[in-house]
């Protein structure tokens, strides 16, 4: 069933959620390989190649990422996310609210302010061509103007929002990973089992804690 239900997250949502859990997992390292052999490419440097591939990577799969999101949160708003336990308290549930919601933030704010670092840079002598690739094509186009790379609102500006996401975005996923499993092996309710791809089985199902009523949460 591609709908969520009252008790767990319907197909879509599932396979959207580990879909992009998976390219958040590859597009970490790969933008640190990125930054560490930029230097490479304006010279005669065998690993030139290995930044420019690493690029396109990254940037394509940053695209990827801010679509799926958006769309994600599309469907998420059309198909209202499953009841959380009744037994939670109430500042539990908020906590639940306000992590998800830190994550969607940061989900759309590492992808655009990356697009952004790029797009403002430009073209210049001291750092050449600034490619946008997705796949091997450099076609995307800049979402701010080009500006000076001192310019209070330049390079480094968004450079810095793009790497403090990073470091926010880890924190939040620790603190939502940590969640799912308190909740998996300490409350042993059906948190985690029903955004599992597998699905929980009804004995599951009727072995977790009592839901309450489907909330239209982010």
């Amino acid at each position: 069933m591609q709908e969520n239900t009252d008790t767990s997250w319907g197909s879509r949502a599932k396979w959207l959620h580990w879909l992009i859990a998976f390219m958040i997992l590859m597009e970490v390292p790969v933008g640190f390989i990125m930054a560490q052999t930029y230097g490479a490419k304006f010279n005669d440097n065998p690993l030139a190649g290995l930044h420019i591939l690493m690029a396109q990577i990254h940037f394509t799969n940053g695209f990827c990422i801010l679509a799926l999101v958006a769309y994600r949160l599309t469907w998420r708003f059309k198909n209202p996310a499953p009841g959380l336990p009744a037994s939670l308290e109430t500042y539990q549930r908020w906590l639940a609210r306000l992590t998800h919601t830190f994550l969607y933030t940061l989900l759309f704010l590492m992808p655009l302010s990356g697009w952004a670092a790029n797009s403002v840079l430009g073209d210049s002598e001291q750092f050449g061509v600034t490619e946008l690739w997705f796949f091997a094509w450099n076609i995307m186009p800049p979402i701010v103007p080009q500006l000076p790379l001192d310019h209070q609102f330049g390079y480094t500006f968004f450079a810095k929002i793009h790497r403090y996401a990073l470091y926010t975005g880890g924190m939040v996923l620790s603190l939502h990973l940590l969640a799912a499993i308190w909740h998996h092996f300490v409350r042993k309710d059906n948190i985690l089992l029903r955004m599992w791809p597998a699905g929980a089985t009804e004995a599951e199902r009727e072995a977790a804690n009592s839901f309450s009523a489907k909330l239209p949460e982010l």
